[in-house]
């Protein structure tokens, strides 16, 4: 699958919402909150290699929920991405291919060509964001946050950016 070299640069939260805008790039109300100090490290910064996988690349033969995927993940010899990552890879990664259904919310599984990018738990209540996705819809870039619960199963399609170690 893919592989992007991501740099986190440690702008400012001012830098980083002005960055995104002038790329055009659309956040959701999730990716707006999951932007806030209490959540985001602004000051951290350095190279990380990116890599795309699916769940089924992890070996999965039927959907499977975050729990299980990232417990998946660090036992494939992968790392879960900082929260930080997100909107850098959205920065950079300019032409991930556009979604063949532009429905944005309301579907309670991952979108059509959505990467998810796998990060640590911030929270165990299902109403906190629990990271970003990025899609390109109708070739305009969103980061978006999400939410789910610990039973919610992502399809063996779904894929996720992940550390390679």
């Amino acid at each position: 699958m893919n592989t992007f070299t991501v740099t986190l640069e440690g702008l400012t939260s001012e830098a980083l919402t002005r960055r995104l805008e002038s790329a055009g790039i659309q956040l959701n109300t999730h990716a707006q909150t999951l932007l806030e100090p209490k959540f985001f490290d602004f000051s951290k910064t350095g190279k990380y290699r990116v890599q795309l996988v699916t769940v089924a690349d992890l070996g999965f033969t039927e959907p499977a929920n975050l729990p299980a995927i990232y417990r998946r993940i660090r036992e494939r010899g992968f790392a879960l991405c900082p929260l930080e990552l997100a909107p850098y890879l959205r920065l950079s990664w300019r032409t991930q291919p556009t979604s063949r259904n532009s429905t944005l919310t309301g579907q309670h599984k991952s979108p059509d060509s959505a990467v998810n990018v796998s990060t640590p738990p911030l929270s165990s209540d299902p109403y906190v964001p629990k990271g970003f996705y990025l899609r390109n819809v109708d070739g305009t870039l969103w980061l978006r946050g999400y939410i789910c619960d610990d039973e919610h199963e992502n399809a063996l399609d779904t894929v996720f950016a992940v550390l390679p170690t």
